[in-house]
C-alpha cells in the first residue's frame, strides 16, 4: 500500500513540477506576443498618421490652383476662346 502511495505521491510532484513549467514557458509567450503587438500597433499608427499627410499632401498638388500653377511653369497659356457644341438630340438616349 505504501509503494503505490508513494508511486502516486511522486506521480503528482512531477506532474505538477511539469505544470508549472509549462505554465511560466506560456505566460512568458504571452507577454513576449503582447510586447510584439504593442510594437506593430505603434506602427500602423505611425504608418496612418504617414497616410494622412500624404493625403493632404496629395489634395493640395491636385488643386485647381496647383495645376494653374504647374501649367504656367510648363509653358501654357490660357484659351480665351471656347467652343460649345449645341445639339437638339439629348447627350443621352435612353
Amino acid at each position: 500500500m505504501s509503494r503505490i502511495y508513494r508511486f502516486f505521491q511522486s506521480t503528482l510532484i512531477v506532474i505538477t513540477i511539469l505544470l508549472l513549467g509549462l505554465q511560466f514557458l506560456l505566460s512568458n509567450g504571452l507577454v513576449t506576443a503582447g510586447d510584439e503587438l504593442a510594437e506593430t500597433d505603434k506602427h500602423i499608427s505611425a504608418l496612418q498618421e504617414e497616410n494622412e499627410l500624404l493625403k493632404q499632401q496629395l489634395a493640395v498638388a491636385s488643386s485647381l490652383a496647383a495645376l494653374g500653377r504647374k501649367a504656367e511653369e510648363l509653358g501654357f497659356i490660357p484659351n480665351p476662346n471656347y467652343m460649345t457644341v449645341e445639339t437638339d438630340q439629348p447627350v443621352a438616349i435612353r
